[in-house]
């Protein structure tokens, strides 16, 4: 599969490289710093991320990069398998089959669902069902500009405890759209009763 690395560093801050790859990284005036969990040496300062320049540098292995860089540092992928991580995490390109996926690109269905980073909670979509932007910002409920429930607000399915599972994609003028992990079933496999929202 092609992927435009133009296009995707276009579309993905670093900043939610960093949040899609669980980085422990602590705010330094305009840098985010942190230990390199790849190269498990150096101190708390070995990792650095400008998001103002979208790039990253690792002093404990002397090179940086962009944010595919990054995914491909970290995760000790190449440019190319980093950038289809990255791309399939923000879905910006489709999932396809589990079978043609090389191991390391495979879900693993002990990780909890990452929420999803480009959402926005200040849309016109989001306020009109009477949801200010920071409590739609605190629950995780915001629209879609793309993705799979682009056109949608996307609004995220919790377990009891807490964990996030899924998100159900919500608008006036369409059905609901599911996303859920893929061990999780099909769509099919679940009711949603309407109207989702009054």
């Amino acid at each position: 599969m092609y992927i435009d690395f133009k296009e995707l560093k276009a579309q993905i801050e670093i900043v939610n490289v960093v949040d899609m790859l669980g980085l422990d990284l602590a705010q330094r005036e305009n840098q985010l710093r942190g230990t390199c969990p790849a190269c498990k040496e150096g101190d708390e300062r070995s990792l650095v991320v400008t998001p103002e320049k979208n790039a990253y540098y690792c002093f404990a292995k002397k090179e940086g990069g962009d944010c595919i860089a990054l995914a491909a540092h970290i995760l000790g992928l190449s440019m190319r398998e980093a950038a289809l991580r990255i791309a399939r995490h923000f879905d910006l390109i489709p999932s396809g089959n589990e079978e043609d996926k090389p191991k390391e690109l495979q879900s693993d269905p002990s990780k909890p669902l990452q929420p999803l980073a480009y959402l926005h909670y200040k849309h016109d979509a989001v306020q009109a069902l009477g949801i200010d932007a920071e409590t739609a910002e605190r629950i995780g409920i915001g629209y879609a500009k793309k993705g799979m429930m682009r056109g949608r607000v996307a609004i995220p399915i919790r377990t009891d405890e807490g964990t996030l599972v899924g998100y159900c994609g919500y608008a006036d003028d369409a059905n609901p759209r599911l996303k859920l992990p893929q061990d999780a079933g099909s769509a099919t496999d679940l009711s949603i009763e309407q109207p989702l929202l009054h």
